[in-house]
């Protein structure tokens, strides 16, 4: 049987699962998401680690994202050298493991691990290539799910410590370096195992409950979760909307009302984009439709536009709109004595 390429209970999805089972059911039959711009600079970026890697051609160059492969491909080599190898190390890259005949629905791709004989160790290395969210090592359940698979796949392998590590040049985060890891003894993977076995079983429960938080932003089942429907209404049914300025009321439930704006906006944000997906796939929405949305240009430099009219025999006059006037708090900081003049002409 072909398996499908993510498993549902997959590694890099775990920390979602983990904490709601529901929302395995609840995506079941839900189209995947348009891929967006940043997912497929992830996507070209491990193409390029896997080709640099197997020291196949791939397009160097000093692009940034050159720069950022080539960071991690230093990084994975530097547990491989020659004098490694000769002491008998082993490595995979973009390793594809299957054990659902051990575990239900263990299955992925782990991008680069080694490991050491002669020390009796495994590195994982997991390439992160976005910058928008920091990653920590530290009990990551993506990477302990990746070093997990290694492990069960090659049961000839002597192990005492596993190192897992991330490779984040993009996100530096707090320690300000582009790779961070941590040192597990193999007893915590034998406890992770039994984690990771309890579960995959909640997931599959009839009753497996919906848990909200900040997982649910990678949730394709966000715009139709009751969970997050009950968080929208307790933000719609807030004591605070008919509050008047005049009124006392509590600083704590002030606070908990603008935690839980938030989580609306997260929630509006997914009904936009699975309201989106459902009418690409050619789904009925009553009242909605797509329409197609005009584009706006720019030109990438004033300098190089200006030049380029210029050569064409175009003067300034020709192509300068009409200047815009600048907004009153911006006139008063530009011009302090103006606040008084402003208030003085009733402006």
């Amino acid at each position: 049987m072909t398996l499908p390429i993510h498993s549902p209970t997959g590694a890099s999805s775990m920390e979602r699962w983990e904490q709601c089972p529901g929302s395995i059911r609840l995506s079941t039959g839900l189209p995947e998401p348009e891929q967006s711009e940043a997912a497929k600079e992830g996507t070209l970026a491990h193409e390029w680690a896997e080709r640099a890697l197997n020291e196949k051609p791939w397009p160097i160059g000093n692009s940034e994202m050159h720069q950022h492969v080539a960071t991690y491909v230093a990084i994975c080599n530097s547990y491989f050298q020659p004098q490694h190898q000769q002491l008998g190390a082993e490595r995979g890259i973009e390793f594809r493991f299957d054990l659902t005949w051990l575990i239900a629905g263990m299955y992925g791709t782990s991008d680069y691990w080694v490991y050491w004989p002669w020390l009796k160790k495994l590195v994982v290395l997991d390439f992160k290539y976005g910058a928008g969210v920091y990653v920590s090592a530290k009990d990551n359940p993506q990477l302990l799910y990746y070093a997990l698979g290694v492990i069960l796949s090659h049961p000839h392998f002597d192990i005492d410590t596993i190192e897992l590590g991330i490779v984040q040049p993009r996100c530096t985060g707090t320690d300000q370096q582009p790779f961070r890891s941590v040192e597990v003894p193999i007893a915590d993977m034998w406890a992770f195992r039994l984690r990771l076995i309890r579960a995959i079983a909640a997931t599959t429960a009839p009753d497996a409950p919906l848990k909200t938080g900040e997982h649910c932003r990678w949730c394709r089942a966000a715009a139709i979760c009751p969970e997050k429907e009950k968080e929208r209404d307790l933000v719609l049914q807030s004591e605070f909307q008919t509050l008047t300025i005049s009124q006392s009321y509590n600083p704590q439930k002030l606070s908990e009302a603008l935690d839980r704006r938030e989580m609306l906006k997260a929630y509006l944000k997914a009904l936009d984009e699975f309201a989106l997906t459902e009418l690409q796939a050619g789904k009925l929405i009553p009242g909605y439709k797509l329409v197609n949305k005009k584009g706006e240009r720019s030109f990438k430099s004033m300098a190089d536009f200006k030049a380029a009219m210029a050569k064409a025999g175009y003067q300034e006059s020709d192509w300068l709109t009409e200047p815009e006037v600048m907004s009153p708090a911006a006139l008063e900081k530009k011009f302090p004595p103006l606040k008084k003049v402003f208030k003085d002409s009733n402006l």
